[in-house]
């Protein structure tokens, strides 16, 4: 995507966000500890580590995100919108 000079600053931030949500998502990797432990208790803790982690990422870029997409013109949207595998990675349709 390439952003016209009214849009630098929203994709900056979004770019600002995105490099706090991988840092939320690389803190929440888990300690050779938590590996270890593989009770499960400690392995639903894990796992509530890692989705808490996720949907505070998830949380960091959706405001800079929905911001920019706002004020994409309909060109950008489109090359935005194919860029990637248009499912996500999965979902229930698989």
């Amino acid at each position: 995507m390439k952003p016209t000079e009214a849009q630098r600053v929203d994709f900056e931030a979004l770019k600002a966000a995105m490099t706090k949500a991988e840092q939320t998502l690389k803190a929440s990797c888990p300690t050779e500890a938590e590996r270890a432990d593989r009770a499960p208790p400690a392995r639903l803790a894990l796992a509530e580590k890692r989705m808490t982690a996720g949907l505070e990422a998830l949380k960091t870029v959706r405001g800079p995100f929905d911001t920019l997409y706002a004020k994409l013109d309909d060109k950008q949207r489109d090359a935005l919108r194919w860029s990637g595998r248009g499912d996500w990675g999965g979902g229930p349709h698989r």
